[in-house]
């Protein structure tokens, strides 16, 4: 378990320590060229647009949409994007916020050990900071959008989405695809992945291990009872974990009425060498469990679990 505060994080050598730091200074000053509603111009003569070295990372999430950038095509996923939210994309050992370069991971890619990233904290709360400037009235609403390249250790997904929660982005969502019937090109869509940031006591909980050739599951499970399992160098395997994981939610899951808004929830650890490809696709699965939920005057087919990645 990782501890966030006080002495005992781990955040590296003073060095990336400072890296870091100076990336979300450059980050913070790049907010100038931020326009009215919090959205990056790209237009202006001195806001660069373009990643200093993600250079298929595109400026905000609205305009997402470069050919080169590899996305998980999802079965399960909630077809658009959320509007407006920032984007933390990470790949090639470093991190951008809305295309601008924040932080660095090559050292957790090294030592697969999750930690706090110093930078994108900071760049967060500075984003945070701007919005609420313009939104005077309203509730930051601590959204963010994700997107890993398919390589990314689960350690440097669980150091971003963790740093993410602590700066106050405590809902996420993952960038996927969805491929289209009728061309068979692929549609933006989202996975929602929260941090785990405080376990439910008592909660009616699916407890899932993704390891590299297999991922381990169980209801409300203590160590007592027993866990299922599929081998994911099986065929189809993510299919038939979604499948059984269907079946388990509709034998043990408590949250079914349409007008509940309350969800069940899944807590998703993950070794921390797993790719993100393998992980991404196992959190697909989990949301072959579906339930229809009643929202102002219509009803919605949507995942019945919320996914959250355990920091350990």
């Amino acid at each position: 378990m990782i501890s966030w505060s006080g002495r005992s994080l781990a955040v590296g050598t003073t060095v990336r320590r400072l890296h870091a730091l100076a990336c979300a200074v450059h980050a913070v000053a790049a907010l100038s060229c931020a326009s009215s509603d919090g959205a990056f111009r790209a237009e202006s003569p001195q806001c660069d647009a373009t990643p200093r070295s993600l250079s298929s990372v595109t400026p905000a999430v609205n305009a997402f949409h470069t050919k080169d950038v590899w996305m998980h095509v999802a079965s399960n996923a909630e077809p658009g994007i959320i509007e407006g939210a920032p984007l933390v994309s990470v790949d090639s050992g470093e991190v951008a916020l809305d295309g601008l370069r924040v932080d660095d991971v090559r050292a957790v890619e090294q030592t697969k050990r999750p930690a706090r990233l110093w930078g994108l904290a900071l760049a967060l709360r500075a984003r945070e900071q701007s919005w609420r400037t313009v939104h005077v009235k309203e509730a930051w609403p601590g959204v963010v959008a994700y997107r890993f390249g398919a390589d990314v250790p689960a350690a440097v997904v669980k150091s971003v989405i963790m740093t993410a929660g602590h700066a106050g982005a405590r809902r996420g969502s993952v960038l996927v695809a969805i491929a289209r019937e009728r061309d068979a090109r692929s549609a933006m869509a989202r996975l929602a992945v929260d941090p785990l940031m405080i376990a439910e006591p008592h909660a009616n909980l699916l407890y899932v291990h993704v390891a590299h050739n297999l991922v381990e599951y169980a209801w409300n499970w203590s160590g007592a009872n027993a866990l299922s399992r599929v081998a994911l160098d099986e065929p189809d395997a993510s299919r038939a974990f979604g499948a059984s994981v269907a079946r388990l939610w509709q034998s043990e899951g408590l949250h079914r009425d349409p007008h509940d808004g309350r969800f069940d929830q899944a807590i998703v650890h993950v070794d921390n060498d797993v790719r993100f490809a393998t992980l991404v696709a196992q959190l697909d699965a989990l949301c072959a469990a579906r339930r229809i939920v009643h929202e102002t005057g219509r009803d919605r087919n949507v995942c019945a679990l919320t996914l959250n990645v355990a920091e350990d």
